[in-house]
């Protein structure tokens, strides 16, 4: 993936980017594939170690909080019962 940083004639050239490609996996929360600041399309979100995760990012992530949660709970009533 080209990103900001590599190539100079990109409209975000020169802004500051996390270097999550070189992660082994990355979740992206976001509402939809619209594209977003300057009008940009973010190659990261095509690339295969990118997973998609749409919807409200806060609400989103307390859901997921909480599912983890519960599920914890559940795991610890179950070996203590």
């Amino acid at each position: 993936a080209i990103t900001a940083g590599e190539d100079p004639n990109s409209l975000i050239a020169g802004m500051p980017v996390l270097q999550v490609w070189k992660a082994k996996q990355v979740v992206v929360l976001k509402r939809s594939m619209a594209t977003g600041y300057a009008d940009v399309q973010n190659p990261i979100f095509f690339e295969p170690n990118c997973a998609m995760l749409f919807g409200d990012a806060k609400k989103t992530c307390d859901e997921l909080k909480n599912k983890i949660v519960d599920t914890y709970a559940a795991k610890k009533i179950r070996r203590n019962a």
